[in-house]
């Protein structure tokens, strides 16, 4: 019961405020009863930290040494997610050409795991959004199409999606460092470990993967702007074109009678601030889907242009990322 009521109030949340006294009230409500400990104890590896700092020393000491449970976990994942951010940049540089086994590791751990509790909280529909695509493009492309003509133009796609939205979707999405939060952690390493992955691939891969578009040698490439622009678009197209059909019109009934969330969803309904709540509603609520879908599509036909340039001149790359 006391689980109901959490997933009720995670759920039903109009912001971030919100959700933080609906958690608060619920505990303070259900404080006395017996479940409570040990769901306490369960939930506060996902709930963030300020939730928990709110529930005066009084009441958690009603429902178990509420405190002690989560600076352990903090401590923990603190440590792993800092050795991460030491490791990661040393893997990069001492072994760039197998970089992507370090990502590829990573990848199956973080995912797995927000899959299986995005599915759990219903948010799960924010995975079929375009940085997990990437992400699971990324993985096909490293063990599964690793070479060959193929190979060599999903790898132009790879680097100019890693290197351009999902890199820039940084700030766009407000990620930060918070290394005792695996939600934010995650989030961190589907934005930027691809571009690193690409990058070391691009530079210094070996003869095993296929990083030219066109059949010559790695060291040699050469790419038009235009074909680095209109191949990934393309790809881009195809996923957004996909996603509407699944989405808005295969799932909508689904989606809207179970109150999933969604990215275009979270910023219409949940966020309500922020520039780009303000041009979704630009032309009124009726146009918000239409909006934000071109305005999607400027961002990311945008943001892929200095990708040329990162392609050709390693200096470039190294010193904008």
């Amino acid at each position: 019961r006391v689980q109901e009521i959490f997933l009720s109030q995670w759920k039903s949340i109009d912001n971030g405020i919100t959700s933080r006294e609906g958690i608060i009230m619920s505990a303070r409500d259900e404080k006395r009863s017996p479940p409570f400990k040990t769901l306490s104890r369960k939930l506060s590896f996902f709930v963030e930290e300020e939730v928990i700092e709110e529930l005066d020393y009084t009441e958690v000491d009603l429902v178990g040494d509420l405190s002690d449970t989560v600076r352990i976990e903090d401590k923990i994942l603190f440590t792993l997610f800092s050795m991460n951010t030491i490791i990661t940049p040393f893997l990069a540089g001492l072994i760039p050409e197998y970089f992507y086994i370090w990502h590829t590791l990573k990848a199956i751990l973080l995912l797995s795991f927000r899959l299986w509790w995005y599915r759990h909280i219903s948010l799960h529909y924010f995975l079929f959004d375009f940085c997990y695509f990437t992400n699971l493009l990324l993985l096909v492309y490293l063990w599964l199409i690793p070479a060959g003509p193929i190979a060599g133009k999903l790898f132009m796609v790879l680097f100019c999606f890693a290197n351009g939205p999902l890199l820039w979707a940084v700030a766009l999405w407000g990620n930060s460092l918070v290394f005792h939060s695996v939600d934010k952690m995650t989030s961190m390493f589907i934005h930027i470990s691809p571009a690193l992955t690409v990058s070391t691939l691009r530079w210094y891969s070996k003869d095993e993967y296929t990083t030219c578009p066109a059949e010559e040698d790695d060291n040699q490439c050469s790419l038009s702007f235009t074909a680095a622009v209109l191949i990934p678009i393309v790809f881009y197209v195809i996923w957004q074109l996909v996603y509407i059909v699944w989405v808005d019109f295969i799932r909508k009934k689904h989606v809207e009678k179970n109150k999933l969330m969604t990215s275009y969803n979270w910023i219409v309904e949940r966020r309500k601030q922020g520039w780009w709540y303000r041009l979704l509603n630009a032309l009124g609520p009726e146009w918000n889907k239409p909006v934000f879908i071109v305005l999607q599509f400027c961002y990311t036909l945008l943001v892929m242009l200095p990708c040329y340039l990162f392609y050709y001149r390693l200096v470039v790359s190294v010193k904008c990322h």
